[in-house]
Formats: structure tokens, sequence, C-alpha cells
């Protein structure tokens, strides 16, 4: 669906989408709906009830005399339980009414309000769950802060949508409850009131268009403004350094007041909006009142009590309008955020094979493995994340490459930027999938098994580091609770990481800070090294995960990862000398294709996983 056709969408498919929405939650909103009708009766009964009153404070207790139906209606209705048509007696009806009303609209609004929270607590979950299902070629394509944007903010619009459907509910109930009551008083007031309220409706409908176009614009800016902070803020570090924060200055203050004069316009829209309904009830009410007056006497409470049917009928149609209104806002991010959730379950990760299990005990083998990335352009043109782009395959990134990785051994992929060292990686871990050829791993070939089993034996450390805000313990742990403090201990030996963390206060629970900012390079590197290692993997993957370092501390740590083998297999992609120099096996990648191999200790490695099986 275009920007074009959402902008301009049809009463019709807006009063679908509201259905759509309320039968999401079908059990509260039918309660509340239920609710909200006899809230209704009782509010047209408190409105009726105003007549025979007005009628005995002008007329005394001789009201009941009076010829108008409504009046005889109360006064039978009083006499059959023994009251009198009193002044004490109606307002103390009028206040049971109200009271009740009041109580019966608080159990629809308490209902509405779970289901609301729920609403959005599920588009969340649906949000998260299918974005960690999406295929990995998604996220190269998405912006961070659009995707944080949609969850943590456009994601109330569901929400929204199904408190305003209850609202709008409520609103022609009360419509209908006070076009009846004047039907009843009399039938040429509904007629006025029904004419007056559409006449309302149609001149003043470019303010609901007007406002559905802004919100658009305000959707596509603020999803925008956000993918632009996020990424501002993850690079703040280099940017302070090089003196170029004050440069970032005036484009986010750009984006922002580009914000504010969408927000103002939304803004004075609903104020433009209540002033002319104003104008337009005012006007109506003094021609009710002169005609009534002029051409159709009737008596003083007779004429206050179509005054206040006419207004608050009124009322009722300029309450609708705004409703609707604030739905015409909301419904672009409604369609903003299920258009992503359509989008992500079309790029959705699958499993791949059948097999639940998978051993990795001999080696891995690339079988004449080809590889191109589809060219999607990376733009987002719409509000829905897709591109407009024609799909495309760009050059191929790995072609006819046969390889080995044999189990125990610690193997270097060597090579320099955009060699494809790293795609080589993805395609082993089933982040992308083969064009041509296959992945075998123990004589099973890898689209046979289900990524999930195969990753579980899988350990990876990226160039980046990825630790949270949190402790030492929740880093490693990545939450879990089920590993213990031994298997912690463990992990962090291994990595080389137990010395400094035992020389911390707190230990493992000393706070890492952002992104690790109170750690040194080598320090994150190693629990990220942990962190791989407590899940017992068969395979460690580190993808440049030296770098960044120093030399000293680059050696320190490829001792360290060396140590591993042969209980572990290590493939290190790397364009430095350090990991390759102590690596059993070195393959050097041009281009995508292996372009030369060396073997170093292989053979002593594999004795040593030969001995390590053999116990």
């Amino acid at each position: 669906m275009s920007d074009q056709k959402v902008t301009n969408s049809s009463i019709a498919t807006r009063v679908v989408l509201l259905f759509e929405v309320a039968r999401s939650r079908p059990v509260p909103m039918t309660i509340s709906v239920l609710c909200l009708l006899v809230s209704a009766v009782l509010d047209g009964v408190g409105v009726l009830a105003l007549l025979p009153a007005i009628g005995v404070v002008i007329g005394g207790q001789n009201a009941s005399a009076e010829s108008h139906v409504v009046i005889r209606w109360f006064s039978d209705l009083f006499e059959s339980v023994g009251l009198s048509l009193s002044l004490e007696a109606l307002l103390l009806f009028i206040l049971a009414v109200v009271v009740l009303k009041a109580l019966i609209t608080l159990l629809a609004q308490v209902q509405v309000a779970v289901a609301q929270s729920q609403s959005v607590e599920y588009v969340r979950r649906d949000l998260i769950a299918g974005l960690l299902n999406a295929r990995w070629e998604f996220f190269t394509r998405q912006p961070a802060g659009r995707l944080s944007n949609a969850i943590a903010n456009e994601s109330q619009s569901s929400g929204q949508l199904y408190s305003q459907f209850a609202d709008i509910v409520s609103t022609i109930l009360q419509t209908t409850a006070y076009l009846t009551s004047a039907l009843i008083i009399s039938w040429e007031v509904t007629f006025g009131a029904i004419a007056a309220g559409f006449i309302m409706l149609t001149l003043l409908s470019h303010f609901v268009a007007s406002t559905q176009r802004n919100s658009l614009r305000l959707t596509t800016l603020m999803s925008g403004f956000s993918a632009r902070l996020i990424d501002s803020l993850m690079g703040m570090k280099p940017l302070k350094a090089m003196g170029m924060s004050s440069r970032l200055q005036p484009i986010l203050h750009h984006d922002i007041s580009r914000l504010r004069i969408v927000l103002v316009k939304l803004l004075l829209l609903k104020k433009f909006l209540t002033t002319a309904q104003e104008v337009i009830r005012a006007t109506a009410m003094v021609a009710v009142i002169y005609v009534f007056w002029t051409f159709n006497p009737v008596s003083i409470e007779g004429l206050l009590t179509i005054a206040f049917v006419f207004l608050r009928t009124l009322e009722a149609f300029g309450r609708f309008q705004k409703q609707w209104q604030s739905v015409s806002q909301t419904e672009i991010p409604y369609r903003h955020v299920h258009g992503l959730l359509g989008y992500v379950g079309t790029n959705r990760e699958t499993a791949e094979g059948k097999l639940d299990a998978v051993t990795f005990e001999r080696e891995i083998n690339f079988e004449n493995v080809g590889f191109a990335y589809r060219n999607e352009g990376g733009e987002v043109t719409d509000i829905y994340f897709r591109t407009t782009a024609e799909s495309g395959v760009a050059p191929p990134v790995i072609q006819n490459l046969d390889l080995t990785i044999r189990a125990g051994e610690f193997c270097c992929l060597l090579g320099g930027s955009g060699a494809g060292k790293t795609t080589l990686a993805d395609l082993l871990i089933g982040l992308i999938q083969p064009q041509e050829g296959r992945i075998v791993i123990d004589d099973t070939p890898l689209e046979t098994v289900r990524l999930d089993a195969w990753r579980r034996l899988i350990g990876y450390v990226p160039q980046d580091v990825f630790l949270f805000n949190g402790t030492i313990r929740d880093n490693i742990t990545m939450g879990d609770t089920d590993y213990t403090d031994a298997e912690i201990q463990e992990a962090i030996a291994k990595a080389g990481a137990a010395d400094f963390i035992a020389a911390h206060a707190d230990g493992l629970d000393a706070r890492v800070g952002e992104r690790g900012v109170t750690l040194s390079g080598g320090q994150r590197q190693r629990i990220c090294i942990a962190r791989a290692l407590i899940r017992r993997p068969r395979l460690l993957i580190l993808d440049e995960a030296t770098s960044a370092l120093d030399s000293r501390t680059e050696t320190e740590i490829a001792s360290t990862v060396r140590s591993l083998t042969p209980e572990v297999t290590v493939l290190a992609i790397t364009h430095r000398p350090a990991l390759a120099d102590i690596a059993d096996m070195v393959f050097e990648i041009t281009d995508g294709a292996v372009t030369g191999t060396t073997a170093r200790n292989a053979g002593a490695a594999g004795a040593s996983l030969a001995g390590v099986q053999g116990d």
C-alpha cells in the first residue's frame, strides 16, 4: 500500500480498521459496549427527567397536570411506587441515574484501559519476536533507531485505536439516546439536530483529512529522527574526539524544528475544529430557539428542555468528529507498525532443515560454495520500511569456494578488507545461505539441519564488542540464571579474564558501564570470549576480534584462544598476522576464493584431538 493510498483512506476502510482492532480483544470490548449501552439509556432517561423537574419548578405541584406525555410518564412512574411528582423526588431520581451511569461508565472504562494496555503489550511482543526471528539481511537494511521508535512509540497506536473505538461507540450510543429523547419531546427538534449535525460534519471534514496528511509527515519525520539520533549517540566518542559533535547539533535541530512545525499544525487543526464547532453550535442553537419561540410556541420548560437536548446532541456530533479526527491521526502509526510486522514476517528466518541434532566431530566442508548479496538499496522510501528499488544481484562475494575445517584445529581466514572472510563466517553460522554449492558438517548438509540446533554448537566473538550496561556476570550469562558460579568461573578462566575480575572490588558484580566503557579493550574482548565459552561450544568464531587491540594485548588474546584447542575448534577471521602465526591452518582469501593454504601445526592438533576423543 502506498503512502498516497494511506493518506486518502476512505471512511469504510477506517471503519473496518476500527472493527479489526476491537475484535483483537473481543471479551472486554463486548463488556464495554454493553456497559456503554446501559449508560446511554440512563443518560437519555436523565435528560427526559429534566422536563418534569423544570415543570415542577415553574408550575409547582400541578406539573403533573401538564399535557406533555413525558411529564405524565414520570408522574405515573412515581405514583406506582407511592411517591408524588415533587422536586425533591425528581432531583433524587436524577442524582441516582447520574451516579449509576457514572459507575457503569467507569466499569466500561476499566475494561477498555486493561484491553488497551494488553493490545500495546501484544504488539510490542509481536514486533520483538518478529525482529528476533528475522533474517540477518533484514537488519543490514534497517536503521536501529527506526525499529526502536516503532517498538517504543508507534506501538502505542494499537491501544489508542482500541480506546478510540470505545469512545466512538460511547458517543454514537449517547447521540442515539439524545435523539430518542428529542424525538419524544419534539420530532422537529430531532430532525433539526440531525440536520445541523450532518452539516457540521460535512463543513469541517477537511480538518480530518488535513490531520491525516500531517500525521503521515509526523510519523515519517519521527522515524527518521529516531534513526539519526540513535546513530549519533552510538558514534558519540569519535564525534567528540574529532571535535565534530558541534556539527551534529544543527542537523538534529533541523529535524526537531521540522517536527515542531508538524506538531503545531496538528494542534492547530484540533483547536480550529473545536472553534468552528462552537460557532456552528451557537448559530444552530439561536436558530432553534427563535424558530420555536416564534413559529411553534411551547411552554418555557419545554423550550428549555428542547434547547438542552438540542445542544447536547450537537455536542455529541462534535465529539464524534473530534474522535474521528484522532482516529485519522492514530491510523498512520498503526498502519506503520503493522506494515513493519508484515515486512518482518516476509523476512522471517527459516529454520532450514528438519534435523534437531547435529554433531561436529570431524570436519566442515565448503563444497563449491557461491554467494552474492542482493542489491536492495537500503533507503526506506515509505513508512512500511520497504524499498522501492528493484532487487538485483550484486557481483559475487564468494565463488567456487572449497574449504575444509577440521575439528580441534585452530584455523585462520587471512585476507584484506572486502575479501569475503566475514561472509564465509556468516554462511557457516547460517545467517545467509549459499546460492551455489553447499556446506557439510560431518557428512550432514547444513541445509538439512535446524539452524538453532547448529548454532547451539557455536560461540561467536565479533569485532565490535557487544556489552550491556550491567554487571560482568550479566554480560557473560546474558541473564541466564541457569549458569552456576562454577561454570562462570570456568569460562572466565579459559578466557583469561579471571585475574582482572578478581582484582575488582565487586568481582563478577562489577558494572561495566555503557558498552563496557569502564573496561579496557582487551578486558572487553575477554568478557565476550567468556560469554561464548560458557555455552561450551564446539566451534568458536573470532570475527576480527583482535583488530582493534594493541599488539601486546592481541598476542595475549591469541595465546588464550590457542589454549582452547583441541577441545574447541577455532576459526579466526583476521587481516593481521598475530593469529595466523599460531594457527594450525591458514587460508588466504582473495575476492571470495581460497588463493593459498598453509598447514603449520595441523598434525599435532589432530593427534591431540584424537587423544581427547579417545579419553
